[in-house]
């Protein structure tokens, strides 16, 4: 099993950064990646609507949902590259925020939609919701089906997350991170 971890520099517009996921997936697809995973919020590039490129109305408008246009030009990236693909991004769901991570396998099926369970709770952070469960799901790669589970960036904190995931049965967990390279890690 290949995974490409495409720890990718978003930009300020959610159109862009799905030009650069195409660009990069498709470059996976022909290494012979199984799974590419995107970074977290990768659709807003994890930034503030007072932050994002565009302004508060463009950050709302950014925002996708399951099912939307936005949505499924990842779906059919997923499919007309015969690749799976995990996309972190900002969902609204019933009037809530939530950090998620959508895996979409190789068929254009949404097998697993995971949503941030410990969640920061400062700055703009805190106008997002909590998930309140981990799930696994079995992913068809071309190798055989894998039992894959995800956790977003600060729930790899408690360790008891990778333990309910391994108890459930996961194989894989993936990470969608964004973090910056900045002072406090270098």
């Amino acid at each position: 099993m290949r995974i490409a971890l495409l720890q990718l520099s978003p930009t300020g517009d959610a159109e862009q950064n799905y030009q650069k996921a195409k660009t990069f997936i498709e470059e996976a697809t022909g290494s012979g990646a199984d799974i590419a995973l995107l970074p977290e919020n990768w659709n807003i590039g994890y930034s503030s609507p007072e932050d994002y490129g565009q302004g508060q109305d463009a950050w709302n408008n950014a925002v996708i949902t399951q099912g939307d246009d936005q949505f499924q030009k990842y779906v059919r990236l997923a499919t007309d590259n015969k690749i799976a693909v995990a996309l972190g991004y900002l969902e609204k769901s019933d009037h809530k925020f939530y950090d998620s991570v959508a895996l979409i396998d190789r068929f254009g099926q949404t097998i697993l939609n995971y949503r941030k369970v410990h969640t920061v709770r400062k700055n703009w952070e805190a106008m997002l919701d909590s998930g309140d469960e981990f799930f696994v799901a079995d992913l068809n790669t071309k190798g055989g089906n894998v039992r894959v589970g995800a956790m977003i960036c600060y729930d790899r904190e408690f360790p008891e997350v990778a333990r309910i995931l391994m108890h459930k049965g996961a194989e894989i967990i993936l990470v969608p991170n964004s973090a910056a390279y900045e002072i406090n890690r270098l």
